[in-house]
């Protein structure tokens, strides 16, 4: 008798609960609370057309429903949509929502959204317009893969991290703004993105993910935050225009090929807390003649580290450092031409009122007596104390870079 009564008890509730589907003009709707009377709803096929408004409600057999979710692949392939409207009930939007979407230019997406899928905007070509609803806190993964014609990208406030594959192949993205609450950066999040010549990361980022430049190939300078441990496998593979550098004094280790293929590279600082440079690090960087080694003991090295540069590259390394040699894998020409240093006094946070040049010199007004960092834009670095008050410089002609600003001493 109790067997019969639990088989009853499932049937009807299978019945109360499966998702029923209808379907009005060209848009079909699923039944996904039934208490609550909520539905999600998708394309009725891929002939759908022209401008599309999702309705805020929706009535069948004498019910009406609230629309609250876009399913996943909802408008996948769907190729002649010009427009879609959103009500302000959607919370949900699925898992490469409108994938393929290849006539889509723009689309507000509502503050009402509390959770968005992978994918979602993948392969819209058109796409130029978007924006990210506040209650979301990341960039979802492949989020604006391929989208080839988003030239300019402002992240709010809101975000915090910008998973894998994010922008991968958007050919036209020349702008984009990560404001200082993203503090991670998912494997190629920014590949093959060929038209970005300059990107600024937030001070609060702390992971930058393998490959997540790679083939940025008119990405000319960048500056690695000090949190960042780790420059990872192909993280700047074939930015053929990266022309100059600057890695952070939290730095631990550099992966393999991280630089492969960098041929505009003339010279590069390895700050002094390195302790792994990995196999074909900065194979192929045929222009590459400077390495400036700050650490004391030489960082191990992977395999074919220095393959393909000159064979009289200078490896320019602190007086009283050791375990720099060709046993080691240091190839080249050893010189020990930097200031031996008991400890790393260069200070990660400085305290610059004003930094400007004149008349052939750098000044620089700071709050606090400590060391300071200058770099060329060549890679070479300059370093100076600074006292309280207002400091001068004299360096040569040329480009330099002080706490993150470009100065140009004439």
């Amino acid at each position: 008798m109790k067997k019969i009564i639990f088989t009853f008890i499932a049937i009807v509730y299978s019945f109360v609960n499966y998702a029923q589907t209808f379907t009005q003009g060209d848009l079909t709707f699923t039944v996904i609370n039934r208490t609550e009377k909520k539905v999600s709803v998708k394309a009725k096929d891929t002939s759908i057309a022209g401008n599309i408004e999702i309705p805020e409600q929706v009535t069948n057999d004498d019910i009406t429903y609230t629309v609250t979710s876009i399913e996943s692949s909802a408008f996948d392939r769907c190729d002649s949509v010009k427009s879609i409207i959103l009500n302000d009930n959607i919370t949900n939007i699925g898992d490469w929502a409108f994938l393929n979407c290849h006539s889509l230019p723009s689309i507000h997406l509502p503050n009402s959204i509390a959770t968005m899928g992978v994918g979602v905007f993948e392969a819209c070509y058109k796409l130029h317009t978007v924006n990210i609803p506040n209650k979301i806190s990341y960039i979802p993964a492949h989020m604006f893969a391929d989208c080839i014609s988003l030239e300019n990208f402002v992240i709010e406030s809101h975000i915090t991290r910008i998973e894998e594959v994010a922008f991968w192949g958007c050919s036209n993205l020349s702008n984009i703004t990560i404001p200082e609450s993203v503090n991670y950066i998912g494997a190629s999040a920014f590949r093959n993105c060929i038209s970005m010549e300059t990107i600024n990361l937030p001070n609060e980022l702390s992971y930058l993910g393998w490959s997540a430049f790679y083939n940025c190939s008119i990405l000319s300078s960048i500056t690695i935050p000090n949190k960042v441990e780790g420059i990872l496998s192909e993280t700047f593979k074939d930015c053929k225009a990266l022309s100059f550098i600057i890695l952070p004094n939290s730095l631990k280790n550099i992966q393999s090929e991280a630089f492969l293929g960098c041929t505009s590279l003339t010279s590069i600082t390895i700050p002094n807390s390195v302790v792994t440079i990995g196999n074909d690090a900065f194979y192929g960087c045929g222009n590459l003649y400077d390495f400036y080694f700050e650490p004391k003991k030489a960082p191990t090295l992977g395999r074919d580290v220095f393959k393909g540069l000159l064979e009289d590259i200078q490896i320019h390394i602190q007086s009283c450092a050791t375990g720099y040699t060709k046993e080691n894998g240091y190839l080249g020409i050893i010189v020990k031409d930097l200031e031996c240093e008991g400890t790393n006094s260069i200070s990660e946070t400085f305290n610059f009122s004003d930094i400007y040049s004149y008349n052939g010199k750098i000044y620089v007004k700071s709050d606090v007596s400590e060391k300071i960092d200058i770099y060329s834009i060549t890679g070479i670095k300059y370093t100076f104390t600074v006292n309280i008050g207002l400091n001068e410089f004299t360096l040569p002609k040329g480009i330099y870079v002080v706490n993150g600003k470009k100065i140009i001493i004439f």
